[in-house]
């Protein structure tokens, strides 16, 4: 749980790190779940990379 005091503009940046970080590990969630599909499906690192810089 998360307090936050009215009129602070620390806690705002306090919350708005937070928010920032549960975002950062749901993309990472994400990002390795995809990771994984590719592996199932065969493809190297390299070729992620390659279809990635495209």
């Amino acid at each position: 749980m998360i307090a936050i005091l009215p009129h602070h503009g620390e806690d705002l940046m306090i919350v708005m790190e937070i928010k920032n970080q549960e975002k950062k590990e749901s993309l990472d969630r994400e990002w390795i779940k995809l990771m994984q599909f590719a592996k199932s499906l065969g493809l190297t690192k390299e070729e992620v990379r390659r279809f990635i810089e495209k």
